[in-house]
């Protein structure tokens, strides 16, 4: 199976949850070719096909979190412009209140301060880890069976 545009999605997603992150309250506007182009590492910006490549995904991944309730978009104009788009409280609680263990120290921390972390590495392993708790950490979110 290729994990190519799972790598690039885990990219995306964390960049655009820690840029929700760090305005929210206040809804933000989001270009999905703009979010694609700053989500790229900066080893993979100057690979063409990456770039494309990104771009292309992001307002798929946008469409996504919000369907899976982790984002709020007030309007969508022209396709990849997303208009009012913010944290929901299941994705605040998610990236704000879910403490792990730094690799790099014993302190607890959150997974958008992991996140930050990993973008400014710009490795996609990072990313892939940092994503997967986040997911991982929605499960309780999911409504049990009796």
């Amino acid at each position: 199976m290729d994990t190519k545009s799972f790598d690039l999605f885990n990219m995306i997603v964390l960049y655009l949850l820690i840029q929700l992150f760090e305005n929210f309250p206040k809804p933000i506007d989001i270009d999905a070719k703009s979010l694609g182009l700053n989500a790229i590492p900066k080893k993979e910006s100057e690979r063409e096909g990456e770039v494309w490549n990104y771009m292309n995904l992001a307002g798929d991944t946008v469409t996504w979190l919000q369907k899976e309730g982790f984002i709020e978009v007030h309007n969508v104009a022209y396709g990849s412009n997303y208009m009012g788009v913010r944290l929901t409280l299941k994705g605040l609680t998610l990236l704000g209140y879910t403490p792990l263990k730094s690799e790099t120290n014993d302190k607890l921390s959150t997974l958008a301060e992991e996140g930050k972390k990993v973008l400014l590495e710009g490795t996609r392993e990072g990313a892939t880890e940092v994503v997967k708790q986040l997911f991982i950490s929605s499960l309780r979110y999911i409504p049990q069976a009796f």
